[in-house]
């Protein structure tokens, strides 16, 4: 088969330059096609009209493959390569007012969904993305044609596919263990315990030592991070630069293509913690719960046309995300006196002046900052800043680790409430509180038509307060069904099971979230966006907001009725006048 022997299947949200480009690139000699101008003959072989149907339906990983190669009406064996266009929603807008009609699929609600569903399908399938909105049209192609010719490139996306990836090939990937010629372990081991296993350090030179001789390779992986080493003939790395109690961080290093540098790979852990009940646990099978769920929880912000930095997830807890600026602001959602609010608030749960006697706070949901503190603190420093922390838990045994090492040696903190004045600077208030009200809004929404209601939650979003870039998933709300607020009720959904049980309840929690996830998956792929939302003249927040609105038991403050009344009017499915 010959290198030059390709075809360009273009794909992408409408005004994304398809229309332009492929005349473009046929007169640049390129054999190409796209949704419209496509040969029917081929979809069968090629696959371009029933690509662009799954952005139909609710992303899966049960998904077929793609061909990959077909033999033209020439005889000659030809690549497929696929091209996913993108542009912000404002440049297709801007596009679009060219035209000299707009139909349903052109509204700004369609455009914001679609857009993210093309995106998760590129993620999908390792799919090299060409976005138009900051390029010419000769620049595109140029672009177009050298990725086509690059099957180097062409292979790091289909390595990196979330199709296939799994937590063993990034293990691979990382290399954290790896023996990388010319380095003398053993010596550099004890130089960097002198400069780190010091008063402050959780850690004594002997407790890292002693694990060492358990587990030589922890040798290997403690001075590879610390001195950031690796094959330097390699053309693709995962280099771990973040992790937490409950994800890893990846950036992709490669000399091949700049396509990934803003972009990281985020590996949900089988974790499991609360700090209110100061345990832990890893559970096998949790990352792909929280995967799913997260998907879930997505699909609804998406049709609600709230931006997150998360592209694609797979079965695997893997996670395609665009990279951000993050603050130390946790942002919180609270609609009755649970958790922190209980447990801080003396006896405000049953105060008839601020709850009602479901636990309701009289005056509707609300929203309040959290500085994000350690969960733990040494001698007055975070020891999961320690540069062993995490490898040396890893080696350890997460359970062992927590009892033996921080539990035992370290003192609990946690996050605290921060006033909204120390905020701003930081993190853009207004704005945070409106997109949190959004978020958890939509979520209520759906979940009131299957009989359950999120009572309180937390996210994470960027300075603007408009982008959200944390998890979104069971783990990280308080789920009931309806009028059930007792935290080991068989009818929670949450974290609380685990709260209320420990250990003990490790497969009912699996199996309480898989349920919920199932009653999810079913009312959305029941519901499918293009059929019952598109063109809606509402949002899903503003529904809601119109029913908290309409609750003679509650009574919103001015600055919270003003918002849920503009949530109320938003309406995105208008079309331009033609």
């Amino acid at each position: 088969m010959s290198e030059s022997a390709y075809t360009i299947i273009l794909h992408g949200n409408d005004a994304t330059g398809k229309t332009t480009l492929v005349p473009a690139l046929r007169a640049a000699g390129q054999v190409v096609y796209a949704r419209g101008d496509e040969d029917a003959t081929l979809e069968d072989t090629i696959v371009v009209r029933g690509f662009d149907k799954l952005t139909l339906k609710l992303a899966g990983d049960d998904r077929a493959t793609l061909p990959e190669l077909y033999t033209d009406k020439d005889g000659v064996q030809r690549r497929i390569v696929r091209i996913v266009l993108d542009a912000d929603v404002p440049v297709l807008q801007g596009r679009l007012a060219g035209r000299p009609s707009t139909d349903k699929w052109e509204s700004e609600k369609a455009l914001f969904y679609f857009r993210a569903r093309f995106l998760e399908l590129a993620a999908f399938y390792g799919l090299p993305i060409v976005n138009t909105g900051k390029k010419g049209v000769d620049e595109s192609v140029s672009d177009i044609i050298a990725l086509c010719r690059n099957t180097e490139v062409l292979t790091l996306f289909s390595r990196l596919a979330l199709r296939t990836l799994t937590p063993d090939d990034v293990a691979s990937l990382a290399g954290r263990r790896a023996v990388v010629a010319g380095v003398d372990y053993a010596k550099r081991l004890e130089e960097i315990i002198a400069t780190e296993c010091g008063e402050t350090s959780l850690f004594t030179p002997e407790d890292v030592r002693a694990q060492c001789l358990r587990d030589p390779g922890l040798v290997n992986a403690l001075v590879n991070q610390y001195d950031n080493l690796h094959d330097p003939s390699s053309q693709l790395r995962l280099r771990l630069v973040v992790e937490g109690e409950s994800k890893q961080i990846y950036k992709v290093e490669t000399p091949l293509t700049r396509d990934f540098d803003n972009r990281v790979l985020v590996f949900l852990k089988p974790t499991i913690y609360s700090h209110s009940k100061q345990s832990t646990a890893e559970i096998s099978g949790l990352s792909a719960i929280r995967a799913a769920g997260s998907r879930l929880f997505l699909e609804m912000l998406h049709r609600a046309g709230i931006s997150h930095t998360y592209l694609g997830l797979n079965k695997h807890g893997l996670i395609w995300a665009n990279g951000t600026e993050i603050t130390m602001i946790e942002t919180v959602y609270k609609e009755l006196c649970a958790g922190t609010d209980k447990h801080s608030f003396f006896g405000m749960v049953t105060d008839p002046a601020i709850t009602l006697p479901t636990g309701q706070y009289k005056r509707g949901p609300y929203v309040r900052f959290d500085w994000r503190n350690p969960n733990h603190v040494y001698k007055g420093v975070n020891p999961a800043k320690h540069p062993f922390y995490y490898l040396m838990e890893s080696s350890v045994g997460k359970n062992v680790f927590y009892e033996n090492f921080l539990t035992a040696r370290a003192k609990p903190f946690g996050d605290k409430c921060v006033p909204e004045e120390l905020v701003h600077g930081v993190q853009a208030v207004e704005p945070s509180v409106d997109w949190t009200t959004r978020i958890f809004f939509t979520m209520q929404h759906y979940l009131h038509q299957i009989g359950l209601e999120v009572q309180d939650g937390c996210i994470m979003l960027d300075p603007t307060g408009q982008t959200m870039w944390s998890e979104i998933n069971q783990d990280c709300m308080r789920l009931k069904r309806r009028e059930t607020t007792t935290a080991n009720s068989p009818d929670a959904f949450d974290k609380d099971v685990w709260r209320a049980g420990g250990s003990a309840v490790k497969e009912s929690i699996l199996d309480k979230w898989n349920q919920l996830n199932a009653l999810l998956r079913a009312h959305l792929a029941s519901r499918p966006f293009h059929e019952h939302e598109m063109v809606a003249p509402h949002e899903a927040y503003g529904l809601h907001a119109r029913e908290v609105l309409a609750d003679k038991n509650l009574t919103p403050t001015p600055r919270y009725r003003a918002l849920y009344e503009r949530l109320v009017a938003h309406d995105r499915s208008k079309l331009r006048s033609n």
